[in-house]
């Protein structure tokens, strides 16, 4: 099964955080999966490695609602710092926020492929990181 090197998640909710690590190692989708409680550590991750491609995530599961940095924010943040980056990430907005406001706003913004609510099964987990093969 083909897999891509890097997924990322961003989510101050441990159960989540490991719920979707064991969905991605289970299915051997991704070589490194990189886990992260806030936007800001993320982001501060990009910066630190933001010319090593291998180390940068082909794919982010990002949540919305977080303390430090927000989904929000680190959106904003990635926008400013993706071209200093050496690959640029598909990025999923994931929240429990069915919130109208939430979804139009994520269908407009150009760095976000689409926004999920959560729970996501392993099948939808599969399906997201195979339309990032293209990319890694």
């Amino acid at each position: 099964m083909k897999q891509i090197k890097t997924a990322c998640i961003i989510d101050d909710d441990d159960i989540f955080r490991f719920i979707m690590k064991k969905h991605i190692e289970n299915q051997n989708l991704a070589e490194v999966i990189l886990m992260f409680e806030n936007g800001e550590q993320a982001i501060q991750h990009f910066l630190e490695f933001a010319n090593q491609a291998d180390k940068l995530p082909d794919v982010v599961f990002l949540d919305i609602n977080m303390p430090v940095m927000n989904g929000w924010d680190f959106v904003t943040a990635y926008h400013h710092v993706r071209g200093k980056l050496a690959k640029d990430a598909t990025i999923f907005m994931i929240s429990s926020s069915v919130d109208d406001r939430d979804v139009t706003r994520a269908k407009h913004t150009d760095v976000i492929a689409d926004y999920l609510t959560k729970p996501l099964d392993k099948e939808l987990v599969h399906q997201l990181i195979s339309k990032c093969y293209v990319h890694s």
